[in-house]
C-alpha cells in the first residue's frame, strides 16, 4: 500500500494526488500518456489554466505553491524568481 511518503510518476506525485492517479490508471507506471493526461485533468491545473496572471512571476509562484507542492513551497516560490529574471518574456 502507498505510505504518501514517496513521490511517484512523471510528476513526482505523494499522498493523496499518488492515490488518485494510482486509483485511476492503475497501470500508471506503464503508460507515461495517462500521467500527463491525469496531470491536465486535475482540478489544480484547470484552476491555474483559467487565472490571469499579472506577470511570469506571479504565475511561477502560484504554480510553486499550489500545483508542484514541495516541502518548503514559500522559499522554493522565491528561489525560482531569480531564474525568471533570465529569460525574455516580450
Amino acid at each position: 500500500d502507498f505510505t504518501g511518503r514517496e513521490s511517484l510518476g512523471l510528476f513526482q506525485y505523494t499522498g493523496s494526488r499518488a492515490k488518485k492517479l494510482k486509483q485511476n490508471h492503475p497501470k500508471w507506471h506503464e503508460d507515461w500518456k495517462a500521467q500527463v493526461d491525469f496531470a491536465l485533468n486535475e482540478d489544480t491545473t484547470k484552476t491555474y489554466l483559467k487565472q490571469k496572471f499579472k506577470s511570469p512571476e506571479e504565475a511561477s509562484q502560484w504554480f510553486t505553491k499550489y500545483w508542484e507542492r514541495p516541502a518548503n513551497a514559500e522559499k522554493e516560490a522565491v528561489d525560482r524568481l531569480k531564474y525568471i529574471k533570465s529569460f525574455n518574456f516580450e
